[in-house]
């Protein structure tokens, strides 16, 4: 349980940031996702550094759904 609501209120304030920060208006009315990596990979060690080499791409599915899904939760609290 939420007591205090904290939880919540911690919640809607990421779930904002991610918005302000990753969430792109197109001239077209509709929306874009950017800043989610190309690729990830087992064959190397994935750390930091290689993912901060990793090109990135507008509206990459990995990203995307992650956003799609938080944005259901975020509509229920």
């Amino acid at each position: 349980p939420d007591e205090g609501g904290s939880l919540t209120e911690a919640a809607k304030k990421a779930y904002e940031y991610i918005v302000k920060n990753w969430v792109v208006e197109n001239a077209d009315g509709t929306m874009g996702w950017e800043g989610t990596v190309v690729v990830g990979t087992l064959d190397t060690t994935g750390d930091f550094d290689y993912y901060l080499s990793e090109p990135v791409n507008l509206n990459d599915l990995k990203g995307l759904a992650a956003f799609v899904l938080a944005s259901l939760e975020y509509e229920m609290l």
